[in-house]
């Protein structure tokens, strides 16, 4: 059968400012090579958002994940289609966004979708992604099978991602060690003016409060608590600062749990943006951001803009190590599983805080 389709697969279209960030690098990337005349069929979650965002590519839904997803996808025809694309597929890259692993979900989808497309002659690459944690020994074998069988190449982005898939899941095949796509994302085209905002971009994110941490919240009290005593702070430097949301449609809680804490704070407002380019081009006209969100933080980096991360997991040290900023001023907020613990307290934040604002002169 004639190959002529170039398949991402990736959790698309929930409007993650992150995740759809990752496409569009891995679209710039794929534009940029010799063989760029394959179509480009996108396979995500949400394909009408895709659509939208990206309206030169051919969007899918995603491989059925469970039983429920793959009932409706019979019934809806919407598997057949995405059979049909996997069948005359030339390339599959798998680009996250996030891990692949079975912490947070099964991974019979995604691994399903690279079995078949590997059956019908696709060169099947990991792009971009992070690798684990697997924990469930029955998946991690099937993980490890379809990994050592399937896959042909395989870019992760920081060495613990690199170190379990050498050593948990036994892949001995090529591999490159780099950066998140995004990092490498040409976003000049969102810069509407050479002139900087005197503005601080802050993106935060609900944390330690779900299924995963228990019942006891006082983690997220604290981080939240932190968040508006930051807040509180740049105010009374008259700092001007946007609070800027990267999952807008599920965050409506905290979105008006922030908006009742800053209603009377003079310089900090909180702007809502349709999709991840309409945050690119705020970020890339302030003077810096804190970010709790790792893509806020890469989204910044990619800019050519000074950020102070706000790190809950390994991954942002990993990048922070991979662009070779490990010494800038962050701020630790660990839970003990995916980085070490920490207390969280604001007496911790605020000399990383005016370190930050020294570099960049606010």
């Amino acid at each position: 059968m004639f190959k002529k389709y170039t398949v991402i697969s990736g959790w698309y279209g929930p409007n993650n400012f992150g995740d759809e960030a990752i496409l569009e690098a891995i679209i710039q990337k794929l534009k940029s090579e010799s063989d760029s005349n394959n179509e480009i069929v996108v396979l995500g979650v949400k394909p009408s958002k895709t659509s939208e965002l990206f309206p030169d590519v051919i969007s899918c839904y995603q491989f059925p994940n469970d039983f429920k997803q793959l009932v409706k996808s019979v019934i809806t025809l919407d598997l057949l289609k995405t059979l049909y694309v996997l069948m005359r597929a030339k390339k599959l890259y798998v680009g996250g966004g996030g891990f692949l692993s079975d912490w947070q979900s099964r991974n019979i989808g995604w691994l399903g979708q690279i079995l078949f497309s590997k059956i019908c002659g696709a060169r099947c690459n990991l792009w971009g992604v992070g690798i684990g944690p697997f924990n469930n020994p029955i998946r991690t074998k099937f993980a490890s099978l379809t990994f050592r069988s399937c896959i042909d190449f395989a870019y992760v982005r920081d060495q613990v991602s690199l170190d379990t898939l050498k050593n948990k899941l036994m892949f001995s095949g090529e591999t490159r060690l780099d950066a998140d796509p995004v990092a490498y994302m040409d976003c000049s085209k969102y810069k509407s003016t050479n002139q900087v905002k005197n503005q601080i971009i802050f993106v935060p994110a609900m944390y330690f409060k779900n299924k995963k941490f228990g019942t006891d919240t006082t983690k997220w009290d604290d981080l939240f608590d932190c968040y508006i005593k930051t807040l509180n702070y740049l105010n009374s430097l008259s700092i001007d600062v946007v609070v800027v949301f990267f999952q807008p449609d599920s965050e409506q809680e905290l979105i008006v749990k922030f908006a009742k804490e800053i209603e009377n704070l003079e310089h900090v407002v909180i702007k809502a943006h349709p999709d991840h380019r309409s945050a690119l081009t705020d970020i890339s006209e302030s003077k810096g951001v804190f970010s709790f969100r790792l893509h806020g933080n890469i989204m910044a980096y990619a800019s050519k803009i000074d950020f102070l991360p706000i790190i809950y997991h390994f991954k942002a040290e990993e990048f922070l190590k991979m662009v070779g900023l490990q010494d800038i001023p962050k701020i630790i907020v660990g839970d003990g599983v995916h980085i070490r613990q920490t207390n969280i307290n604001w007496n911790e934040w605020k000399p990383e805080i005016d370190k930050f604002l020294l570099k960049i002169e606010l």
